[in-house]
C-alpha cells in the first residue's frame, strides 16, 4: 500500500477492506490507528520506534502479531477518532 516513505511517523488505516493482512515495516513509524471493516491481522515485521497501536472501533476481530522489533508502550481499544485528533492537535 504505502512504499519507501522514510518520513511516516503517524499512520490511520480506516474503514478500509479488501485484504485478510497488512504487514507493516517502517524504521520511522511511531503510532498506527486502525478501524477495519472486517477481521485482519495487523503483522508488525519492524517498527523499532512503535509506541502506540489504536484500535478505533471494536467492530470487528484485530489480531496483531509482532514479529520483529517494535516497543508498543499504549495498546488501546474503543477510542473515538475524534479524541485521537483533539490529542494529535494538543501535541
Amino acid at each position: 500500500m504505502i512504499v519507501h516513505c522514510p518520513v511516516l511517523e503517524c499512520l490511520l488505516l480506516k474503514k478500509t477492506y479488501g485484504f485478510d493482512s497488512i504487514s507493516i515495516n517502517s524504521s520511522t513509524l511511531v503510532s498506527i490507528g486502525v478501524s477495519f471493516l472486517k477481521k485482519v491481522e495487523l503483522i508488525v515485521q519492524d517498527a523499532p520506534k512503535l509506541r502506540r497501536l489504536l484500535q478505533l472501533e471494536q467492530s470487528t476481530e484485530l489480531k496483531v502479531s509482532i514479529r520483529g522489533r517494535a516497543k508498543i508502550y499504549c495498546a488501546v481499544s474503543t477510542v473515538t477518532l475524534s479524541s485521537v485528533l483533539t490529542s494529535v492537535s494538543k501535541g
